[in-house]
């Protein structure tokens, strides 16, 4: 038995009522209270093992090169354009919402396995410091997937600043394993990210090409930017035209810096 399922099962017996859905090891874990854990312990480690079995995809030294180039890149944008920024999105019918970035977040949206914690690993991206060494062998994904993944990561960026006419804003994105509240995709290249909780955060990059089971779509018109925990906008990312953005949102007027 893997050490960290002889964890979960030795806490059992000290663990009081709780549902933990973790994802960030590669593992499903499930710790529930002592009774039922005695009564379906034997069910929780079939599905440890299963998910543990699903972790059977092995990179290369050359695959891990590769990746450490692309992640480290994407960091550095990454740093630059979004990290710890909001950007408020306007459409075409005065629908508007506010998406977040955060450091925590990038090494899920890479969908890489590490032996660093979240804040390390962005760390060590944006001072070129990871090393293949860090990147596991063993992943959740797939070459091919983490292969793409690491492209689009590398200009996560360009998904806001980059050709925003060709940037779509969804209500609802629908997956095999969850509904995405908030998404935006570019087709052109071939990039979607998913936002989640009730702040809008980035927490799922993915193919635009897969990303297309959506409730509705929307023309995005403008995009605003500034810092967590400002109050004003003093970035125009992009503006379709500032006639039709005061006409769908005259609001507009009293959440951006004069500067601008």
């Amino acid at each position: 038995m893997a050490d960290n399922q002889q964890k979960v099962v030795d806490n059992w017996k000290s663990v009081k009522v709780q549902v933990r859905y973790c994802m960030s090891i590669g593992y499903t874990w499930l710790i529930t209270s002592r009774k039922l854990a005695k009564s379906r312990g034997f069910n929780l480690l079939l599905l440890l093992y299963k998910k543990e079995d699903k972790m059977s995809y092995q990179l290369t030294e050359g695959n891990k090169t590769r990746l450490r180039e692309k992640i480290v890149q994407g960091a550095k944008n990454y740093d630059k354009y979004l990290n710890n920024k909001c950007f408020k999105i306007i459409c075409e019918d005065g629908f508007h919402t506010e998406v977040r970035f955060f450091q925590d977040d990038f090494k899920h949206l890479t969908g890489i396995e590490s032996d660093l914690n979240e804040s390390d690993f962005y760390a060590k991206c944006c001072k070129d410091l990871i090393s293949t060494g860090n990147i596991l062998t063993n992943q959740s994904y797939d070459w091919s997937t983490l292969r793409g993944k690491s492209n689009r990561i590398a200009s996560i960026h360009e998904l806001l600043y980059k050709d925003a006419k060709k940037t779509l804003l969804i209500n609802g994105l629908i997956t095999h394993t969850y509904v995405f509240p908030v998404a935006i995709r570019n087709d052109e290249i071939n990039s979607c990210v998913g936002f989640v909780s009730n702040i809008n955060k980035a927490r799922s990059l993915r193919k635009a090409g897969t990303s297309k089971n959506t409730q509705t779509e929307k023309t995005i018109i403008a995009i605003l930017g500034r810092k967590n925990g400002n109050s004003i906008y003093d970035e125009i990312v992009y503006m379709k035209d500032k006639g039709e953005v005061l006409s769908v949102y005259p609001s507009i007027l009293g959440e951006i810096s004069v500067k601008i």
